[in-house]
C-alpha cells in the first residue's frame, strides 16, 4: 500500500539552480548550516546555490580553536570552548562524521567543549567546505599551534584546493619536540602545496646532523634549521632567525620582513644599506630587525653613509602596514623617532632609516595610512609671558576678594543670632564699615573681570598670529607647487598646439 502523499510538503530540492539560489542567498550562513541537517537531498543542494564564502580563518590555538567564515552580510563561527562575552541563545547536538558535538549556540555561531580539538576541527572543516560555496574562498589566516597539533601536514592538506592562504602562522604554546620535528620534515611540502602570501614562524626549529669532531669521533649536533624558501616570500616574520646569515640578509627577496633573535652585527646592517644603495630593485617595502642595545649602536650601523634628515617624517610620524605583525593577527604601527634619517639611491629612491634602542627600521614604501606630525607648541613670546603673568596676578587678587566676600556672608549670618543683641553701638558702626569695604571690593572685582577678559583676548590674538606665522611657509610651498603645476599645464597645451 502506497504511503499517502503529504500535500503540504514541498520538495525544495527539486527546484532548479536559479530558484534555489534565490532562496539560499537570503539565508545566513547559520541558517544554511542548520538546513544541512534536515535531509540529504537538501544538503546536496546547498554547496552550489548558497551564498559564496569570501574568507575563512582557521585557528588551531591552545585556548579556543576556531573556524571563522565570512560571506557578504553574514558570518559563521565555530569554537572549541566558549569565548568570553558570548551570549548563549540555544543549544543542540550535531553529528558530523564520527563525532557528536553538544553545542551551545550564540548569534555568532556554535561553541562546543569537545575534547578532540585536532581531529574534531578537521571533521568540522571538511563538513563546512562540503555544504558552503567555497569555490572562490581564500584562507585569510591558518594559525597552527604546535603545542596542540601533532601532524601539521594533515591539517594543511585540507587547504590545498583553496586559491590562497593569505597568512600562515606557526606558534608554540608548549615545546613538544615531536610536533616541531613533524613540522620541520613537512615544511617544504607545505610551502610547495599552499599558495602562501605571508608567513610567521614563531618556533625555534633545529636540524640534527652527524659531524666529526676534532678528535675524529662522530657525534650528533643540533643547528638552527634553515628555511631557505621563506627568504623569497612576499611577507615574512621570523621570531627565531639565528639561521639567517649576513649573506641571506644581502640576498633577501621580500616585500616586508621582521627578523628577531638573529646574529647580525653592526657591520652586517651597514653592509645591507650600502648594497641597497647600489641596487636597482624596487621590491623591498620595509625591513625591521630587532636590536640588542649592548651589541648594536647607531653610529656603527650608519658608518660611511650619507645620512640626511628624514623628509618622510615631516609628513608622517608613524608607519602603519597590514603586514607589521608578529604572533597576533592584529597589525602594530611603528612610531618614527625624532632623529629619523634617510639615504638616497642614485635613481632617486629614498629609504627612511629609524634606529632605536631595540629596532632597526629600514623603510622604502608604505601601504598604511598617513599620520601627519603633531605640531609642537612654540615657546611663548615676551609679550605673551607678560600678559600671562598679569592674568595670574589678577586671578589671585580676584580669588582673595571672593574669599573675603564669603567670610562676610558668614558674618551676616552670625549677626542675625539673638546672642548678638547685647552688642553696643561700636559694633554696629564696625558692621557699617565692613559693608562699605565689601561694596568697594565688589566694584574692584568687576573691574578685574573686565581686565581679565581684555587680557585673555589680547593673548589669544598673539597666539593666533604666532600660529599663522608658523603656517606661512607651508602656504608658500603649496602656492609654489600650484604655480609649477599651472606652468606645466600651460607648457603641455603649447606643445599640443604646435
Amino acid at each position: 500500500m502506497e504511503k499517502p502523499v503529504d500535500l503540504t510538503e514541498f520538495p525544495i530540492y527539486n527546484l532548479d539552480y536559479v530558484s534555489l539560489n534565490e532562496i539560499y542567498r537570503n539565508l545566513t550562513l547559520i541558517d544554511i548550516f542548520e538546513l544541512s541537517f534536515t535531509t540529504t537531498d537538501i544538503k546536496n543542494t546547498l554547496k552550489d546555490a548558497s551564498v559564496p564564502v569570501q574568507s575563512i580563518r582557521i585557528s588551531f590555538a591552545s585556548r579556543h580553536p576556531s573556524i571563522h567564515l565570512k560571506a557578504l552580510g553574514s558570518e559563521f563561527l565555530w569554537t572549541f570552548g566558549r569565548p568570553e562575552n558570548i551570549v548563549i541563545t540555544g543549544q543542540g547536538e550535531y553529528k558530523i562524521q564520527q563525532f557528536k558535538f553538544n553545542c551551545q549556540r550564540s548569534r555568532h555561531g556554535y561553541h562546543t567543549e569537545h575534547f578532540d580539538a585536532e581531529h574534531g576541527m578537521l571533521a568540522v572543516i571538511r563538513y563546512l567546505v562540503a555544504i558552503f560555496n567555497c569555490a572562490d574562498s581564500v584562507i585569510s589566516e591558518l594559525s597552527i599551534d604546535l603545542g596542540v597539533i601533532e601532524d601539521c601536514r594533515s591539517v594543511c592538506e585540507q587547504f590545498t584546493k583553496f586559491k590562497s592562504v593569505e597568512r600562515l602562522a606557526i606558534h608554540q604554546s608548549v615545546d613538544i619536540e615531536r610536533n616541531k620535528l613533524n613540522f620541520a620534515q613537512n615544511f617544504e611540502w607545505i610551502m610547495e602545496n599552499l599558495e602562501i602570501k605571508e608567513v610567521y614562524i614563531g618556533v625555534d626549529l633545529m636540524d640534527h646532523k652527524m659531524i666529526q669532531n676534532e678528535k675524529g669521533d662522530f657525534e650528533i649536533r643540533s643547528f638552527p634549521l634553515r628555511l631557505d624558501r621563506i627568504l623569497k616570500m612576499n611577507h615574512i616574520c621570523l621570531a627565531h632567525a639565528a639561521w639567517v646569515t649576513p649573506q641571506d640578509l644581502l640576498n633577501l627577496d621580500v616585500e616586508t620582513a621582521i627578523i628577531i633573535n638573529h646574529q647580525f652585527t653592526n657591520d652586517d646592517l651597514n653592509a645591507f644599506m650600502k648594497q641597497w644603495l647600489e641596487s636597482t630593485s624596487n621590491k623591498l617595502c620595509w625591513l625591521e630587525v630587532k636590536l640588542d642595545e649592548e651589541r648594536h649602536q647607531k653610529p656603527e650601523i650608519c658608518k660611511d653613509l650619507d645620512m640626511r634628515e628624514s623628509t618622510y617624517r615631516q609628513t608622517s610620524t608613524r608607519i602603519s602596514c597590514p603586514y607589521r605583525r608578529t604572533d597576533s593577527v592584529k597589525p602594530i604601527h611603528f612610531d618614527l623617532p625624532a632623529d629619523t634619517e634617510q639615504i638616497t639611491r642614485l635613481d632617486g629612491l629614498i629609504a627612511t632609516v629609524a634606529i632605536t634602542n631595540d629596532t632597526f627600521f629600514f623603510h622604502v614604501s608604505n601601504t598604511g595610512p598617513i599620520f601627519a606630525p603633531v605640531a609642537q607648541p612654540a615657546e611663548p613670546t615676551e609679550n605673551e609671558r607678560a600678559i600671562e603673568e598679569r592674568i595670574r596676578l589678577l586671578d589671585l587678587e580676584r580669588m582673595e576678594i571672593e574669599f573675603d566676600r564669603r567670610n562676610h556672608e558668614m558674618e551676616r549670618i552670625l549677626w542675625r543670632f539673638p546672642g548678638h543683641n547685647h552688642l553696643n553701638n561700636a559694633l554696629d558702626e564696625l558692621r557699617g564699615d565692613r559693608e562699605a569695604d565689601i561694596f568697594e571690593q565688589e566694584i574692584r572685582r568687576e573691574a578685574i573681570e573686565a581686565q581679565l577678559d581684555d587680557l585673555r583676548a589680547q593673548l589669544n590674538r598673539l597666539r593666533r598670529a604666532r600660529r599663522a606665522a608658523l603656517l606661512n611657509p607651508i602656504v608658500d610651498i603649496q602656492l609654489d607647487q600650484a604655480a609649477i603645476i599651472e606652468l606645466a599645464r600651460q607648457h603641455i597645451e603649447q606643445q599640443m598646439r604646435q
